[in-house]
């Protein structure tokens, strides 16, 4: 029994979370939404402009306030140069109708 030792015991808690390499440099992120979603509701929100990057978590703009939030709930927002990063949400109402009208004739 004087040779009985305790065992190893393993550390199931760690996990590796993924983490996108285009984080460390992009101007904008999506946040992903951490509660129980609406029928074809979007997983993510934003684009919010990255204040400050740490190892751990990001500080972000929303709606005026700074938001620390953890690196496994965010995305790379990939927004063109013709888009606007502050406007989050699209007026789909406004549509481009053409005077052009066919000839039936």
């Amino acid at each position: 029994m004087e040779t009985v030792g305790p065992r190893t015991t393993h550390r199931n808690s760690s996990r590796h979370i993924f983490v996108n390499k285009d984080l460390e440099n992009c101007s904008h992120i999506f946040q992903r939404i951490d509660r129980v979603k609406k029928q074809l509701e979007s997983p993510y929100e934003g684009p919010f402009l990255v204040i400050e990057r740490k190892d751990k978590y990001f500080t972000i703009n929303i709606k005026g306030k700074h938001v620390n939030v953890s690196l496994d709930r965010l995305k790379p927002a990939y927004i063109l140069a013709e888009d606007n990063p502050k406007g989050t949400t699209t007026d789909h109402n406004k549509l481009q109708t053409s005077d052009n009208k066919p000839d039936l004739t």
